[in-house]
């Protein structure tokens, strides 16, 4: 389970750092993004 948590966490932290860059150029590309990992978790579960 730690394991799992760890690759979330630097899952998601990378994922947020995508998220910011792209927001900054083009705010649509984020909403893709955005909309993409809300699907995520479910492959995990």
């Amino acid at each position: 389970m730690e394991l799992l948590k760890r690759a979330m966490s630097a899952h998601y932290s990378m994922v947020n750092c995508m998220v910011r860059k792209i927001s900054k150029t083009t705010p649509e590309k984020a909403k893709l993004i955005r909309r993409r990992r809300r699907q995520i978790p479910q492959r995990y579960a």
